[in-house]
């Protein structure tokens, strides 16, 4: 015969594993294709985008969704450390803009969520927009 006791207990312990389990995933990022990766207005793409130093906003274009560099890749184009582009890994990761994948025995590589996609098109407007001033700027000059 079962022990009421224990089936109270193994139900407490199930239970605080569910609670347990849907707590992890609340903090862990959103992924590429879930459905429950929210969007994201054009307003809030371009605020996070202005929010972003110059040297995020690089790392940032050289991600996708599909294909990413690897750390080392990234580190090599933008002439800087591998610590550099594991931080702005993180901080996107953090922000929910991407997901950071451990390629085993050859490191890391981001990969951009929908809202990472919206932030990375403004951030290439934004990039548009001041181009577009600086050639007008220099034109006025000529």
């Amino acid at each position: 015969m079962t022990n009421p006791r224990s089936i109270d207990s193994t139900k407490k312990a199930f239970s605080q594993e569910i609670k347990i389990k849907r707590e992890i995933n609340e903090r862990l990022p959103y992924e590429v294709n879930m459905s429950r990766t929210p969007t994201i207005s054009d307003e809030k793409a371009a605020d996070i985008a202005l929010s972003l130093s110059p040297f995020e906003r690089d790392v940032l274009n050289l991600c996708s969704k599909g294909k990413s560099w690897r750390y080392d890749g990234i580190a090599r184009k933008l002439d800087t450390s591998y610590a550099d582009v594991q931080e702005v890994g993180h901080k996107l990761q953090e922000m929910r803009l991407a997901h950071v994948s451990v390629i085993p025995y050859d490191g890391s590589a981001i990969f951009l969520n929908a809202r990472g996609e919206a932030v990375k098109s403004a951030v290439n407007a934004l990039l548009r927009v001041r181009l577009k001033r600086l050639t007008e700027k220099h034109g006025a000059s000529s």
